[in-house]
């Protein structure tokens, strides 16, 4: 790990995440939104948003995995990632969050609710920073993470890509 890698994460506080990488959460709204007021697939109140860093590795990938929330990812540092995005219809679609945008890449994208995500970074011996706005607020209960078998029961379309960026 490199001096910036190892500045980076102290810097910021990062721990490992459950889908991979490190994470800490920068923003957490003061106000909620109560319950009778979200759609059903919340079990209680949830803040306005959340924000986070994320930072992955170059060996690193944020496996497959789904919020019941809209997620907005942010490019800040290092390389770019691949993103791969299956929607609930199966469709995949393979983006690429970064700063060349004459590489077809963007600074921005958005995650709709219940859509399977999974990331990587594109160029190898680096790291990848970026930022996660989720709406309604970041929950652990409105995590779902996808499992290999499953996924390709649901997508076997998509079974190499499944294979490579999901756990067991």
């Amino acid at each position: 790990m490199n001096e910036k890698i190892k500045y980076i994460i102290k810097k910021f506080k990062l721990k490992k995440h459950i889908e991979g990488g490190y994470y800490s959460e920068l923003f957490r709204s003061d106000e909620k939104i109560k319950k009778e007021h979200l759609p059903k697939r919340y079990n209680g109140n949830r803040t306005f948003f959340t924000s986070i860093y994320f930072l992955l590795l170059n060996k690193d990938v944020s496996v497959f995995h789904k919020l019941n929330s809209d997620e907005i990812l942010h490019f800040y540092d290092g390389s770019p990632l691949l993103i791969y995005l299956i929607d609930q219809t199966g469709n995949l679609e393979i983006k690429k969050l970064g700063r060349n945008i004459l590489k077809d890449e963007v600074y921005q994208i958005l995650v709709k609710a219940n859509q399977w995500l999974a990331m990587k970074p594109i160029r190898r011996n680096y790291y990848s920073l970026i930022g996660c706005t989720v709406s309604p607020g970041f929950e652990y209960e409105d995590l779902t993470i996808g499992k290999k078998d499953e996924l390709i029961k649901l997508y076997p379309q998509h079974k190499i890509i499944i294979n490579k960026l999901s756990h067991k």
